[in-house]
C-alpha cells in the first residue's frame, strides 16, 4: 500500500471519528452547564426559603410584642377598675372603660392575624 493511500484511509478514519469526539465534548460541556443551573436554583430556593424562615421569626416576635402589650392594657384595666370601684363610678360604663375593651380587642386581633400569617410562613414551600 502506498503512503498517500495509507494517508487517504487514515484521513478518512478521523472525519468519521471527529464528529463523535466533537459531540462527546459538546455533551459533557451541557452536563457541565446542567450542574451548574441546578447549584445554581438549589442555592436560591434555599436562600429564599431561610428568608421566609426569617420572616416567620419576625412575626413571632411580633406576636411576642402584642402579647407583652395586651397584658399591659389589661393590668393597667385592672388598675383603671379598683380606682374606679374606689370612688364609686363603673369603669365599663365610662367612654375609658370602653376604649380599654375596644383596644384589648384590635390587640387581640392583631394577634390571631399575627398568628395566621406565621402559619402560612411555616407552611410555605418553594
Amino acid at each position: 500500500m502506498s503512503k498517500e493511500k495509507a494517508l487517504k484511509i487514515i484521513n478518512e478514519y478521523l472525519a468519521k471519528q471527529e464528529p463523535h469526539k466533537v459531540e462527546l465534548a459538546l455533551d459533557g460541556q451541557l452536563k457541565s452547564i446542567e450542574q451548574k443551573a441546578q447549584s445554581i436554583f438549589n442555592d436560591g430556593r434555599r436562600d429564599a426559603e431561610q428568608e421566609v424562615l426569617n420572616g416567620a421569626g419576625k412575626m413571632e416576635q411580633a406576636k411576642r410584642n402584642l402579647q407583652k402589650l395586651l397584658k399591659e392594657i389589661d393590668d393597667a384595666y385592672a388598675r383603671g377598675k379598683r380606682v374606679a370601684k374606689d370612688i364609686g363610678v363603673d369603669l365599663d360604663s365610662t367612654t375609658v372603660g370602653k376604649n380599654f375593651k375596644e383596644a384589648f380587642s384590635d390587640v387581640n386581633d392583631y394577634i390571631i392575624s399575627s398568628q395566621k400569617r406565621i402559619d402560612k410562613l411555616r407552611k410555605f414551600r418553594l
